[in-house]
């Protein structure tokens, strides 16, 4: 299996097209009862007619909204509900301009199913819950995403500002007592991996000393493609059902081809034709959601794929499907400890006793393992020594 190096992120960058093309379309759609570990509940009476943003299915704190205005079908045999269109294909949003009070702020972001896309896509409102706004407390809007793939804070800046500016002094007024870090306007950050992780972000930018033990009663942390769908949601009304993801293709030396392009894709969409069309194009027969900080499958195009907007924003269309990297002998170059943003030294791993190892500060970005001249997966070990 492959994993991207931070050449190839950097290149991909400077080729990237940040123009958005058509909406992918399916003709049938399918939403799992699971999400992530647990599983949620129907919601209502089936076969029904719904609308984009209609509830289907929740739990206690996350909920499913339909992606389509169509007919519904619960299939509990298979845990899954499945749609067909059958109306207006996009949802349709009504802009308003309001200065929301925080609690205004959690039910709407709530009822239209906002998540975090920086914390497991855990509710949005749930933070806001958490936050003690107190003195010591931080609220930063971080302008890179992990992988770096769209310039969300280009887009927010360009096409969402008044309401950017309208939702920051919502929360200025509701955590007065709070310091706010705004990356977007007010500090300048350009993306260098690994620094859209947002332990590294809070570590280098904002001075948290123990950015992996984030405490979310202290810091309100805001990536740019979570703030981009609580723009969408607070003022023009649009319920998280679809997202902007990214297409990018690997020949079989692993090297990028063309442009970066983007799509929104809808959840339960399946993505078997939209893969197809690749596969006619550049005579590729895999896919993957592969990436520098996931180890995720290589998959054969013409198999069933149903996209889970929760899970993945970016798709890589593949030459060869078996390019994993043999680990080779430590060469003693030290890259792994420079290149480290924590002076973690991940060399220790190497020891026979590992106790040098900082594993307490280690943020796991794994850019010692992307810089490793001699492919030596210093992830995986990490991921031991914790116990993952």
């Amino acid at each position: 299996m492959f994993t991207l190096k931070s050449s190839q992120v950097f290149e991909k960058s400077k080729k990237s097209n940040v123009q958005v093309l058509p909406p992918v379309i399916s003709s049938s759609f399918l939403l799992f009862s699971k999400f992530y570990s647990r599983n949620l509940s129907p919601v209502g009476d089936f076969p029904r007619r719904v609308s984009i943003g209609e509830l289907l299915y929740q739990d206690s704190s996350n909920k499913i909204l339909s992606p389509v205005n169509g007919l519904a079908f619960l299939n509990p045999q298979e845990n899954n509900i499945s749609l067909r269109i059958d109306g207006e294909l996009n949802f349709k949003p009504t802009y308003e301009k309001k200065d929301y009070n925080i609690n205004e702020i959690k039910s709407r972001l709530n009822d239209l199913g906002i998540v975090s896309l920086d914390f497991n896509c855990e509710p949005f409102s749930k933070f806001l819950e958490e936050f003690s706004g107190s003195k010591e407390s931080l609220i930063v809007f971080s302008p890179l995403t992990a992988e770096g793939n769209y310039d969300y804070k280009s887009v927010i800046l360009s096409k969402y500002k008044p309401e950017f500016d309208t939702f920051k002094k919502s929360l200025e007024k509701a955590f007065s007592n709070s310091k706010i870090f705004d990356f977007l306007i007010e500090k300048k950050v350009n993306y260098k991996y690994p620094d859209g992780l947002y332990e590294l972000f809070l570590k280098k930018y904002c001075n948290v000393t123990q950015p992996n033990f984030i405490n979310h009663n202290n810091i309100l942390f805001i990536g740019p493609e979570t703030l981009y769908y609580i723009l969408q949601a607070l003022y023009y009304n649009s319920p998280f059902h679809e997202r902007l993801v990214s297409v990018n293709i690997l020949n079989k030396k692993g090297k990028f081809e063309g442009e970066t392009k983007y799509f929104n894709i809808k959840n339960g969409t399946n993505l078997t034709n939209f893969f197809q069309y690749f596969k006619s194009k550049y005579k590729y027969n895999y896919f993957t959601t592969n990436s520098l900080y996931n180890k995720e499958p290589v998959l054969e195009i013409g198999d069933d794929y149903i996209y889970n907007i929760y899970n993945h924003s970016s798709f890589y269309i593949c030459e060869t499907k078996n390019s994993s990297i043999t680990e080779g002998i430590c060469i003693d170059c030290g890259d792994c400890n420079y290149y480290c943003p924590v002076n973690a030294n991940p060399k220790a791993l190497l020891n026979i006793n590992i106790t040098d190892f900082k594993i307490d500060i280690c943020i796991n970005c794994g850019i010692c393992t992307v810089f490793c001249p001699a492919n030596i997966d210093f992830q995986n070990r990490i991921k031991k020594e914790r116990g993952n």
